[in-house]
């Protein structure tokens, strides 16, 4: 699946009896339709958390800037974004999380709590991501679903449905598009609440998806499994596994090494860090 964001665009007007046609669908109808083309509810309820990289341009009045980076997410409140920024030549890492109530950023090595537009927007990114995953939409009482009219995506007509929440209106409603043929969401779009045209108007972040592709987890499983060197057959995979378990004394002193760490001594916090009582275990790292 491929995620591209755009600033927001223009398409052509659609016919209105296709329009109306959208408009009398159900909404929920619409998000069942989408969970059974990316692979049916069961399927979904087993993912737990994501982890996405992507890589974007940023145009600026004097030049552009080039931004690579990576999300982890656990939803409902879970959110974790590194960015490296190359502007002109100098490079920049920054790092925004949330954590229930709390959103910091670190830049250089300094940490900061956000507040303000910057804890809003990092929210308002963490409430798009979170309805994108589509669940949502048909257990979670407290989002209100409104039909939009039908407009074109990447030509081809779409669906839209806007979610709002209810409790908290200072979060801005994201509207999700969904292809009419295939009932992929192809589209989502929501006001940002930092960024202002030189108009004074909120400007729209809009990502459009597409090149949908079936994953096949047992081979991606496999692949990382040979990567890292290790036998797939049965019995070998036994081994390894076996190895993975503590004996009871290497519980008992990974205890003892816990109950150090928090212990009133710098001296002997510090020497519990040193000690890895199960350093020399085989790992497969992904």
């Amino acid at each position: 699946m491929v995620r591209c964001s755009t600033g927001m665009l223009v398409s052509g007007c659609l016919s209105a009896l296709t329009a109306n046609a959208a408009a009398d669908q159900d909404p929920k109808e619409t998000i069942r339709q989408a969970i059974t083309a990316m692979g049916g509810i069961e399927n979904m309820r087993l993912i737990r958390a994501t982890h996405t990289r992507f890589t974007s341009h940023v145009y600026l009045e004097h030049g552009s800037a080039e931004l690579q980076g990576e999300i982890w997410q656990q939803c409902p409140d879970r959110f974790k974004q590194i960015v490296q920024i190359n502007l002109d030549g100098k490079t920049g890492t920054v790092v925004y999380t949330v954590r229930g109530e709390d959103a910091w950023s670190i830049l250089s090595g300094v940490q900061r709590q956000l507040d303000g537009l910057g804890r809003a927007e990092l929210c308002a990114t963490l409430f798009e991501e979170y309805v994108a995953t589509l669940l949502p939409l048909l257990e979670d009482q407290r989002l209100t679903l409104t039909t939009v009219p039908v407009k074109a995506v990447n030509s081809r007509p779409a669906h839209g449905i806007r979610v709002a929440l209810a409790k908290l209106p200072t979060v801005p409603d994201v509207t999700i598009f969904f292809d009419q043929e295939t009932h992929l969401p192809v589209q989502r779009q929501r006001q940002r609440l930092n960024r202002l045209r030189e108009d004074g108007v909120e400007s729209v972040s809009e990502e459009r998806i597409s090149d949908y592709r079936t994953i096949d987890f047992r081979i991606d499983a496999e692949k990382r499994l040979h990567d890292a060197g290790i036998d797939t057959s049965d019995a070998s995979l036994l081994a390894f596994l076996k190895k993975q378990v503590l004996s009871e004394a290497e519980r008992a002193r990974c205890q003892e090494l816990i109950t150090q760490l928090g212990d009133d001594s710098y001296a002997v916090r510090k020497e519990a860090r040193k000690e890895r009582p199960c350093s020399d275990r085989p790992r497969c790292h992904s």
